[in-house]
């Protein structure tokens, strides 16, 4: 009996006590790493808008194979029109290299990618259901691929400016030849919907 008077309760079984939640330690770097970065500050930015640009091209990439396949089952296209994609899908494949091998040139290895780069990959899978739904149909496809290459193109643009300003003038002139090949990707989707709608037109003045 306690002072109380009341009886002292027996402690609970292990099984069912409840445990304090650890507390969470941020990280800090230590003081003597904080200064071991071996890249500038211009080619930290220029390395993660490789990242970024990384990451959409792979997207962009998927979304081209899902387009180029769903043209083939809805017979959408002509054959020149699906020989110009296989020409797209090879170029979109060298940009990808282009830029893997630009994130080693800069300093991949050295330099941890910014968490903009999982940015960049999850914005950019929000085409992939729409294009993939079965009630999408073949115009409207064209015009999620619109979106897709809109961005594409600018992104291209900001990469080549970006690395003229770092000063690295060869991987600019590259990003920028890269950026003229972005550029008929999209005249490629702009011209399949001009005439898509010319032919609409004409269907309604029959």
């Amino acid at each position: 009996m306690n002072r109380a008077g009341t009886e002292k309760a027996s402690p609970l079984p292990k099984s069912v006590r409840v445990k304090k939640p650890k507390t969470l330690r941020l990280y800090r770097p230590q003081p003597e790493f904080q200064d071991l970065d071996p890249l500038t500050k211009g080619d930290r930015i220029l390395l993660n808008k490789i990242g970024q640009q990384m990451a959409f091209e792979q997207s962009n990439f998927r979304l081209w194979e899902t387009f180029h396949g769903k043209a083939l089952l809805l017979k959408a296209l002509g054959e020149m029109e699906l020989e110009e994609i296989e020409v797209l899908r090879a170029q979109k494949r060298d940009h990808l290299r282009l830029l893997k091998l630009a994130a080693s040139d800069v300093g991949a290895g050295s330099h941890p990618m910014a968490p903009t780069v999982e940015v960049a990959t999850i914005s950019s899978m929000g085409l992939a259901p729409a294009l993939d739904d079965p009630r999408i149909d073949f115009e409207q496809c064209l015009q999620l691929m619109l979106v897709a290459e809109l961005v594409n193109n600018e992104a291209w643009r900001a990469l080549g400016d970006l690395a003229e300003i770092a000063g690295d003038d060869e991987w600019a002139e590259r990003f920028q030849q890269a950026a003229a090949e972005a550029e008929e990707h999209l005249a490629c989707v702009r011209t399949w919907i001009f005439d898509r709608m010319v032919d609409a037109g004409l269907e309604e003045e029959e």
